[in-house]
């Protein structure tokens, strides 16, 4: 109860701190560190369960959308890590067992409270406002400035599909923003067409570094040559991470026929496909699974998805609600 106490206080002082910049951009380069510490700091509180239970007292989410409806603040892009932070799963300590499981259920039973909030109050808009590079003038430098903004969005995306129930009203409005309507036949392809070139430019990015890898070890002797461990490291500051999670994104929206039909003929322009999503989605679900990454976990989730009669995609975002 005393580390409950001290972390609810913790995650008041840190709302105020924050709350100051809600209309208020850092004057000097000195200011800017204070914030960006602020902002690290909450990011630290709420990657644990007792952080996230704070938090959500402390309605930190609905500071997060404030900040979000405020373009010209740098505030607003850097609520993303936040967000992010904050609906990410929590990860226990290995040597508390019998409290583990537990502890990681009320994590994601609190990461989805977060969830809903912030669909409920309306952060969709401004996440696809994010998203979009949406804005004028100063907006469009702080894009520039922070590029790691797209890495956040697709995150968050993910994590928003992952946590709301698949028959929830919250899942069908975030689905929703992908689906053609017929209303309005031309927005949700926009926004389809924003995460599939997300994906290409990741995959692009790790293609590289693969490359790269491979024509290393062709000239160095076996001895030299990257373990398994680091070329998956290599693969991962290259945007692995991000990769997949505009993978989990295609996959989810993938369900709408028409949505799924238009994500093929983007993907093929790069000679990509949605098996090789549900490949990349298999390798991320085998990979929480494992600590010292062996090809067999890997190649089993793979198989199955492959052999799967309801669908590769559908697998795949299954697996990917396991924490």
């Amino acid at each position: 109860h005393r580390v409950e106490a001290s972390s609810g206080q913790l995650g008041l002082t840190l709302m105020e701190c924050l709350a100051k910049y809600k209309k208020h951009t850092p004057e000097d380069e000195v200011e800017m560190e204070y914030l960006e510490n602020i902002v690290d700091s909450i990011c630290m509180m709420v990657s644990t369960r007792v952080g996230k239970s704070a938090f959500i007292e402390a309605e930190g989410v609905e500071l997060l959308l404030v900040l979000q409806q405020q373009q010209q603040q740098v505030a607003r892009l850097l609520s993303l890590k936040i967000l992010d932070y904050a609906m990410s799963p929590t990860y226990s300590d290995p040597a508390a067992k019998d409290a583990g499981e537990d502890e990681a259920a009320q994590s994601k039973a609190l990461a989805a409270s977060m969830a809903k909030r912030y669909i409920d109050n309306r952060g969709l808009k401004h996440l696809f406002s994010i998203l979009m590079h949406q804005g004028k003038g100063g907006v469009r430098k702080l894009y520039k400035k922070y590029p790691e903004t797209d890495d956040r969005a697709v995150s968050c995306l993910a994590s928003l599909f992952r946590l709301t129930r698949r028959d929830s009203p919250e899942h069908w409005r975030l689905l929703a923003k992908f689906a053609s309507t017929q209303t309005d036949d031309s927005s949700w392809k926009l926004y389809v067409d924003r995460i599939v070139e997300l994906n290409i430019e990741y995959f692009e990015r790790v293609q590289g570094v693969e490359a790269q890898a491979d024509s290393d070890s062709d000239n160095e002797s076996e001895a030299d040559s990257d373990s398994e461990m680091d070329r998956y490291t290599r693969r991962l500051d290259a945007g692995l991470f991000s990769l997949q999670m505009t993978d989990i994104v295609v996959a989810f929206v993938a369900e709408d026929a028409k949505a799924r039909e238009h994500i093929e003929q983007q993907l093929k322009r790069k000679g990509r496909t949605l098996a090789m999503v549900a490949e990349e989605l298999a390798e991320y679900v085998a990979a929480r699974e494992e600590t010292d990454l062996q090809a067999a976990p890997r190649k089993r989730i793979i198989q199955r998805i492959k052999e799967s009669h309801e669908g590769p995609l559908t697998v795949a975002h299954m697996l990917c609600h396991i924490e």
